[in-house]
């Protein structure tokens, strides 16, 4: 959908500096001829916005609610709705962070453009989740190979922030998820406890530390920094245990704790953690100790697996037992594979934040994780980053508004971009079932001859290849121009469709012993999607380059030629068994077996299931010792 631009006129020329960037987003054009634009600001969560034949003056809190307004100008004159209005927002802090630790570490030009996509919106602080990808002076392979960040780099993204209001800040791991940094040996050996968690009780583990926040208290205007801590749910029981005996996980914590107050006390930098360690089944905090954090740590409480409102209010009220400030963190479903799950973006934000603002929660954030190899790109993210947006100052959910925000700030509406978790989540079927299930990364990355997943192919009460080439074709008829996601859904959808049933196929004609089908499934089948597989890496391959520092790449290249020199070897195989060099094969002999059969009471196969470790996808034998 077009918008006609806005001719605006601004006497400020910072304010003019920043329109100018902003030009695009906001679909205005700078003009002495335009309206006359003024901006007042005003102590409070509300944004007035006055229009008249020659003046557009905008009352709000800071810069990003200011372009909110303007942007709600363009919006509203486009759909012909009143020009005079009044915003009344929940949030003093609201955004999004993105996860530069799972391979895909976001260049310079992409952040900016999350930058300008989040102030528009009126978001006002964005986290970079960076778990080892920023330089340490002095820690060489700190970020080796990684596509790290400089301290320039992340200077120069702190001063692009600065100038639109924005609050730009890191998110670190000091306790655990540093499994990639302890990949070098030594740097274990030096550091390590057990897993990927960091022996807290030796003193170079407090000197590196100390390095990271040195670092990065050199780099951002923000004082702020989230230091992880989450999920070290075998604290104390590796190299920690060895050197200092048993000892309960709840007092290493708080000790360390202490240690790190102090640490960013001489930084002069405000912490924040991650809430589970204090009340994970998983952890010993959950076993009804009576704890307090010090004050100025401000507990971040994560969660977005849950749809009902009464849950996240009681999680709330939880965390508020024993900390002082609670932040909430929900999530933009990007993590299940190349497709993202908008769908369970919606079914958990909606009752999350509308718990936020019944509970007077002043900042949320939504996550946008990369789980197993940021497959899906990050500019998947915008629905949810739009989701928070619209719900900040909206409160209910409105599908026909909230299409328009999609329209206005993405450039693509509601049903495209739905489309995509379609994948996925087919309309008309149970969604109990398919809400988490990611199908479209397992049938993509099995093997044609030992598929790990083939019941879950025969268990599909409905023509999944059908489905998959109507989303195609969608995806074709509704080509951007100012997004490569269509194009790459579109490829992508057309190479599971020749591929998801192929295992079974496969299985079927052998055991058949159909030799002349099973030459003919290698010619219309097998072969096409060789090099269907190829175009679509070639798609990934240029959003990555697109968004992404290179590094990291690799790893989808290697998963991609994996099956590529995997198929092309079991059509020798196939051939060999054809032409009656070879009398069996072996691969297709063994019973198929349920991978996930453990998860389920019933003795019936799900239709759909989720898993994403691409690595057990792939082959049950070891990628490394």
């Amino acid at each position: 959908m077009s918008y006609e631009v806005i001719k605006v006129h601004v006497e400020d020329p910072q304010l003019r500096k920043t329109l100018e960037l902003l030009s695009q987003d906001l679909h205005i054009q700078l003009s002495e001829e335009g309206h006359l634009l003024n901006y007042i600001q005003k102590d409070q969560l509300i944004v007035t916005v006055e229009t008249t034949d020659n003046d557009i003056t905008i009352t709000a809190p800071d810069l990003p609610h200011f372009y909110a307004g303007l942007a709600q100008v363009v919006m509203r004159q486009q759909n012909r709705q009143p020009l005079n209005f009044e915003l009344d927002y929940h949030f003093e802090r609201n955004g999004i962070m993105l996860d530069c630790s799972r391979n895909g570490v976001v260049n310079v030009a992409t952040v900016k453009k999350f930058i300008r996509q989040s102030v528009v919106m009126g978001h006002t602080w964005l986290m970079l989740y960076i778990e080892d990808v920023y330089e340490i002076p002095g820690e060489a392979y700190f970020g080796a190979f990684r596509g790290r960040y400089s301290q320039a780099n992340l200077k120069e993204l702190d001063a692009y922030a600065i100038q639109f209001g924005l609050e730009l800040f890191p998110a670190i791991q000091t306790l655990a998820h540093v499994n990639q940094f302890l990949m070098w040996e030594h740097e274990m050996h030096r550091y390590g406890d057990i897993d990927d968690i960091f022996n807290v009780k030796r003193e170079a583990t407090l000197q590196l530390v100390e390095k990271m926040i040195a670092s990065l208290s050199e780099c951002f205007t923000s004082n702020r920094i989230h230091l992880g801590m989450d999920e070290a749910y075998n604290l104390g029981r590796g190299t920690f245990l060895d050197e200092n005996g048993l000892q309960d996980k709840t007092q290493i914590m708080l000790d360390y704790l202490d240690q790190l107050v102090v640490i960013c006390d001489k930084y002069q930098v405000q912490p924040l953690m991650w809430d589970d360690m204090f009340f994970s089944h998983y952890s010993k905090f959950s076993n009804g100790q009576q704890v307090k954090i010090p004050e100025t740590i401000d507990l971040m409480y994560w969660d977005y697996y849950h749809t009902t409102q009464e849950h996240y209010e009681e999680k709330i009220d939880q965390r508020r037992e024993i900390a002082k400030e609670t932040s909430f963190a929900g999530g933009s479903w990007r993590w299940t594979g190349y497709v993202p799950h908008h769908i369970k973006t919606l079914r958990t934000t909606i009752p999350a934040l509308n718990a936020a603002k019944a509970k007077q929660v002043k900042r949320v954030i939504t996550t946008a994780w990369g789980d197993d190899g940021s497959e899906a790109p990050f500019e998947t993210a915008l629905f949810g980053l739009t989701l928070f947006a619209y719900l900040d100052v909206n409160n209910t959910y409105d599908e026909a508004l909230f299409d328009q925000w999609l329209q206005f700030y993405t450039n693509q509406n509601l049903t495209t971009w739905l489309k995509q978790g379609e994948l996925d989540f087919p309309l008309g079927q149970d969604e109990a079932v398919f809400l988490d299930a990611n199908p479209s990364k397992y049938l993509l990355y099995q093997d044609l001859l030992l598929p790990v997943f083939m019941p879950y192919i025969e268990s599909l009460a409905f023509d999944y290849g059908q489905h998959l080439i109507e989303i195609a074709t969608y995806f074709e008829e509704n080509q951007s121009t100012t997004s490569l996601l269509p194009d790459f859904y579109a490829v992508y959808a057309r190479t599971l469709a020749e591929r998801w049933d192929l295992p079974l196929k496969i299985w079927e004609l052998y055991h058949q012993q159909d030799k002349a089908s099973l030459r003919e499934l290698i010619v219309n089948r097998i072969r096409p999607n060789i090099d269907s597989l190829r175009l679509l890496l070639q798609k990934r391959r240029a959003i990555w380059l697109a968004e992404n520092n290179p590094m990291g790449l690799e790893i989808i290249e290697q998963r991609f030629g994996g099956v590529i020199m995997r198929a092309e070897m079991i059509i020798e195989r196939l051939n060999a068994y054809i032409d009656n060099e070879i009398e069996v094969i072996e691969e297709l002999e063994e019973k198929r077996l349920d991978p996930l059969a453990w998860h389920y009471q019933a003795k019936e196969i799900p239709q759909a299931v989720s898993y994403i470790r691409t690595e057990r996808i792939m082959s049950r034998s070891r990628y490394s010792w």
